[in-house]
């Protein structure tokens, strides 16, 4: 009797979110493997696709898997590793190695011939951004909180000063101290007198407070519920 197909949690390894999903498909006994092609490939996993008249096929064999291209059912893609390099290699050759690993296996794993995406990796690429996500609300004619999305330490203590503010980052990228201590940047209400050179980043990080809200709002359905 042929296996299940199986799921494929594309995802870092801390990530407790996933965590809980994989927890429960394996309650159901439903086959599932995880990976997380940034941190993976090519180092630890080997990826043989090939593409012709009959479409995609091929393999991604890991440490403990081997699995069948044509027979991933569906994908859970939630928070992969960026793509890096080995580290023997210069900057700009691993950057190029980089390069090629997330448009050669990212576009493999994009797509999977026959798997329903949750979601699609190029749909979360599409939706990732706080600023389009915002004006996308306000011209589906939603509430939005006041937003200011600034490098200026000057309209930054202007805002802080006039609105109950919090800070959020623009992404949720991977950080961690001189001796290699991971770090989480939360969000956090901030005060005027906080503010100061270091809340000037260079524009790749930008400054993204709104007004505080009282009861946040969640949404499922279509239907807003708050909690």
């Amino acid at each position: 009797m042929p296996q299940p197909a199986p799921v494929l949690v594309v995802t870092r390894i801390d990530d407790p979110t996933a965590d809980l999903v994989l927890g429960e498909l394996r309650e159901r006994d439903v086959p599932v493997a995880r990976f997380d092609p940034g941190a993976d490939f090519p180092g630890q996993a080997k990826l043989a696709a090939s593409a012709d008249e009959g479409g995609l096929r091929g393999s991604i064999v890991t440490r403990t898997r081997s699995l069948d291209l044509a027979r991933i059912r569906s994908v859970y893609w939630r928070q992969p590793t960026p793509y890096t390099a080995p580290g023997h290699l210069d900057t700009m050759t691993g950057r190029w190695v980089a390069d090629q690993s997330r448009f050669g296996l990212g576009g493999v794993l994009a797509a999977l011939p026959g798997a329903r995406y949750l979601n699609h990796p190029w749909r979360n690429r599409d939706a990732e951004y706080k600023p389009a996500q915002l004006a996308t609300a306000a011209a589906c004619g939603l509430a939005i909180p006041r937003t200011l999305m600034t490098n200026d330490l000057t309209d930054t203590r202007t805002f802080a000063s006039a609105n109950a503010v919090v800070y959020k980052p623009f992404w949720s990228t991977p950080y961690r101290s001189l001796d290699g201590v991971a770090q989480t940047v939360w969000t956090d209400t901030v005060e005027p007198g906080a503010l100061d050179e270091r809340s000037r980043p260079p524009p790749i990080f930008f400054k993204y407070a709104w007004t505080r809200i009282s009861t946040p709002s969640g949404w499922c359905s279509g239907r807003s519920t708050s909690r």
